[in-house]
């Protein structure tokens, strides 16, 4: 139940400070997540800088990276 003596302008004073606080908060904590979303994109990886792809096992990456030649000759067409 409310009060029945609340005064309406008396309340905006009163709050005011902890509003205008938790606003400046909330830009703050938007404005560094925008930050931290750029600074993602702009570190991110690119498709030609040597990246491991997840979808293939480490035995095979381990294989493709190494110097070795193929296992099986490629065929040979005339």
């Amino acid at each position: 139940m409310t009060p029945p003596d609340t005064n309406i302008e008396t309340q905006k004073t009163r709050h005011k400070g902890p509003l205008g606080g938790m606003t400046i908060a909330a830009v703050i904590a938007a404005a560094l997540f925008l930050v931290f979303i750029l600074w993602t994109a702009w570190n991110g990886n690119d498709p030609d800088d040597g990246a491991v792809d997840s979808n293939t096992p480490a035995a095979v990456q381990s294989v493709e990276d190494a110097d070795t030649p193929p296992l099986v000759e490629p065929a040979i067409t005339e």
